[in-house]
């Protein structure tokens, strides 16, 4: 799944549409959701702070990565891609112990785990970089256009980030 999201962090598109089936059910519960929501909140302040492709697992064990948009050097949103999980041994095993605590239904957790797609650590990583190159192509060609909202909420959100700094105009 590939996701583009605004500065407060909210999706504006993605494709699917749904997330997977196992994230489905993790979000079904207002602690899973929360908690993906954090995780995803801390990714995108992480790439903020450190404005390169960052590649990590969720709280429940997913591969998922974010890369920064930009417009004139300045982050404007962020490209997002994931619900994956490695090809190692246990890894379904342990994405399906920590949604545990969130998912009543275990077979329907264990369905959902099954779902979800395994790549070798080496195809993770070539996601990645083509999400990173995604990224700076729609950068570098300028394909996103900020209405006069956008601009108000990105000056608003530099000023937040940076009140306690001199700013000048």
């Amino acid at each position: 799944r590939i996701s583009v999201h605004d500065m407060r962090f909210r999706e504006i598109q993605a494709y699917p549409n749904e997330v997977s089936p196992y994230c489905h059910l993790v979000q079904q519960s207002e602690n899973g959701l929360c908690r993906c929501r954090e995780n995803d909140r801390r990714a995108f302040e992480h790439v903020g702070a450190n404005p390169e492709v960052y590649l990590y697992k969720c709280c429940f064990g997913l591969y998922e990565a974010v890369a920064p948009l930009y417009i004139m050097d300045n982050i404007v949103g962020y490209l997002m891609m994931g619900q994956l999980i490695d090809d190692l041994p246990g890894s379904k095993e342990a994405i399906i112990k920590k949604a545990a605590d969130y998912v009543d239904d275990r077979q329907s957790l264990t369905a959902a785990a099954d779902a979800v797609a395994v790549c070798d650590k080496q195809k993770i990583l070539s996601c990645m970089k083509i999400l990173d190159i995604c990224a700076k192509y729609i950068s570098l060609s300028n394909r996103i256009n900020l209405n006069k909202s956008d601009v108000s909420e990105k000056i608003r959100y530099y000023i937040d980030k940076n009140y306690a700094q001199n700013i000048s105009i």
